[in-house]
Formats: C-alpha cells, structure tokens, sequence
C-alpha cells in the first residue's frame, strides 16, 4: 500500500493493459470484462492495522477497493485475498500478521 492505494508502478501497468477488446468491451449493454473464466489472489500488505489503529477499512482501503474494482470491470469476479498488516514496524513487530499471511497463502496455493 502507497499513500492508502496501490503503488504509482501497479497503477501505470494496470492502466497500460486495460484496453477495450484486450481485458473488456464496450457497447450498449455496458462494460464488459472478457476475464469472465478466471480468478484471482491478491495479496496486501499495510503499514498498520486500521481497526485496531482506530480507522475504519472501508473508509480508508482504498487499496483494496481499487483493485476489486479494476478486477470486477475486467469480469475477474472470484478473488481470493491475502493480508499482510503492521509492516511499518518491522518484522518483529509483525512477525504473527506475516505468519498468517504466510500459512493463508500456501492453503490458498494448494487450491488454487
């Protein structure tokens, strides 16, 4: 997470392959995504916790919002997600949070 979203270079790269007939089509009926008969695993990483550090989610992840957005207008509706947090304060600090993210990541794999 960069500033509440994704990084500059995520951003630039999403927007370069996000092209009409490419990821979606357009026409009368609206957008449509042409990843229909995929999914996909995200994982996030954040300097802190919001809850715990009194800020609600779905105000502040953005983050996660925009690439569920971007993932859903390319028709990728099946997403499984990954969460790292408290990576500000190094990894001793954070060392339970990487663990789990660690222990979800290779159950997610095994499925996947």
């Amino acid at each position: 997470m960069w500033n509440y979203t994704i990084p500059y270079k995520l951003k630039h790269l999403i927007d370069c392959v996000t092209q009409k007939d490419l990821l979606f089509t357009f026409d009368e009926k609206g957008l449509n995504g042409l990843l229909s008969k995929h999914k996909a695993a995200v994982i996030y990483a954040r300097g802190v916790e919001y809850n715990a550090a009194g800020l609600a989610s779905e105000l502040w992840d953005l983050q996660r919002q925009y690439l569920e957005v971007w993932l859903r207008a390319i028709g990728i509706t099946e997403v499984s997600t990954i969460l790292g947090e408290k990576t500000l304060f190094g990894p001793e600090v954070d060392s339970a949070s990487r663990e789990a993210a660690k222990s979800a990541a290779r159950i997610l794999a095994a499925s996947f």
